[in-house]
């Protein structure tokens, strides 16, 4: 098998970048892993599988940074995190011990071949320049970083390519096969991309016209997360448990029924309603009246409750779906649109996890964007990370936003110029993962990294299009 040298040199480069980050400040400082309170929830899964033997929760030890001391045996044991990333997490820890540093060297090394699979991509929809892509992703401060966090995103974004090379590489009913395959374990990396397996086999149909494709996807998939939707079957009687189903679904209906935001420092203080734990109280039975805000800011609900009130917040959105509040997406697109955090980047280079005294000024400063004060966010950002990052770490963010807008702006262009069918499936996927399952709570710059390199596709697709209408050939 001949390989192509100037891909091989970009996975080279690639890789160096992420090591020139990982072996200074990871390796030396393994506790840095867990910039993410949700670093977490795989870790204490994967621990608990190699000392218990069992996927439960666990809380083997204290949680580092402002959560310190926070860590308590849960009441309930049953863990609601899908088990690819843990079990993954588990089995460096069976070769190797206790150390989530070698984690994130094989993340590296898995985050780097993502430049490969974004180059054959690019050659099966014959795109005139499938480097560009790929290199747009090798330097992109964004990979880099975060590839360096214990969190499912990389394994992730690594396995959703893998999915769209099959997908455009021809579906044969053995491929198909193949596609359900990964499309279930995609699902088990986060239940965001539950619903995104369960639509594939559509997409099959779509795509090919083939409905025997589309039972083979379709059976597939299902056979894969069978043992995972047993399992919550049996726990929590739904057979599609999303932990955040209950925020998620609440902060919709709340933006839907008082017309405010949601969450710590927007206009709502709460994160849930004490009318809708009431009614979730009377109708599941919990015994529980709620009379006052700090009654509701001090109920602990466990894991069967919370999908109790996704239960009661979801009925009450479909009698009300006409009102529904598309802008309650825009505002999750927005919040997962930079790059990169300045105070990641800071925790990665200094290990203090809680600079200036805020914890995220995402949570300040959206707010403000969303009402239009610009000059008021930005004095919101000087104030509480202006100054952190030394000058070559401040060019490295300015670089990694010039890239997100570069790389956005031509794909747009490239989707309304060129109305390829790659084109447009690949920006559902895009779609998918950062508008239609992300909200003004659960938008996170990592969401957009899973996908980010579906946008340097769209990116050189629209480049190579360009230069085809240029030369007369398009």
């Amino acid at each position: 098998m001949n390989i192509d040298k100037k891909i091989f040199f970009i996975f080279l480069l690639a890789l160096f970048l992420r090591l020139l980050v990982f072996f200074p400040f990871i390796y030396k400082h393994p506790e840095r892993v867990f910039y993410h309170i949700d670093a977490y929830s795989y870790d204490f899964p994967a621990i608990a599988l190699i000392e218990k033997g069992e996927y439960v929760g666990y809380c083997p030890k204290i949680i580092l940074g402002w959560y310190a001391g926070h860590c308590v045996d849960p009441t309930q044991p049953e863990i609601y995190r899908p088990p690819i990333y843990p079990l993954y997490i588990a089995g460096h820890y069976l070769m190797f011990g206790y150390r989530p540093e070698l984690v994130i060297l094989t993340q590296n090394v898995l985050d780097a071949f993502k430049v490969i699979l974004i180059y054959y991509i690019g050659r099966v929809i014959g795109l005139g320049n499938p480097y560009l892509g790929s290199i747009l992703y090798a330097i992109s401060p964004s990979g880099i970083i975060f590839s360096q966090a214990l969190m499912t995103e990389t394994l992730q974004g690594f396995i959703l390519l893998v999915f769209i090379l099959l997908f455009f590489r021809g579906l044969s009913v053995l491929r198909s096969a193949f596609l359900g395959i990964v499309a279930g374990i995609l699902s088990l990396t986060h239940p965001l991309w539950y619903f995104f397996a369960l639509i594939s086999p559509i997409l099959v149909l779509i795509w090919t016209r083939s409905v025997k494709k589309f039972l083979v996807t379709g059976f597939f998939v299902l056979l894969t997360i069978a043992p995972w939707m047993i399992r919550n079957w049996l726990i929590w009687k739904q057979i599609i448990f999303a932990h955040f189903s209950h925020i998620f679904l609440c902060e919709i209906y709340q933006k839907m029924e008082k017309g405010k935001w949601f969450g710590k420092d927007y206009t709502l203080d709460l994160m849930f309603d004490k009318d809708i734990l009431n009614e979730a109280s009377e109708r599941f039975g919990w015994g529980v009246k709620f009379h006052t805000e700090d009654d509701v800011k001090d109920y602990q609900m466990n894991l069967t409750q919370e999908l109790q009130v996704a239960k009661v917040c979801r009925d009450k959105i479909i009698k009300n779906i006409t009102r529904y509040p598309i802008e309650i997406h825009v505002a999750g697109f927005l919040k997962s649109f930079p790059p990169v955090g300045i105070g990641m980047l800071y925790y990665i280079i200094s290990g203090d996890i809680k600079p200036s005294g805020s914890v995220e000024t995402a949570y300040h400063v959206l707010p403000l964007v969303l009402r239009g004060k610009i000059s008021e966010a930005i004095r919101e950002i000087k104030e509480k990370r202006g100054g952190l990052l030394p000058l070559p770490w401040f060019i490295i963010y300015l670089t990694a936003w010039f890239l997100r807008i570069l790389s956005f702006t031509l794909a747009f262009l490239g989707l309304i110029k060129i109305k390829a069918r790659f084109s447009l499936l690949l920006f559902f996927i895009f779609f998918y993962g950062t508008f239609l399952m992300t909200t003004t709570y659960a938008g996170q710059p990592r969401r957009f990294h899973t996908v980010e390199p579906i946008i340097f596709i769209l990116a050189s697709s629209a480049f190579s299009n360009v230069k085809k209408l240029k030369d007369g050939t398009g």
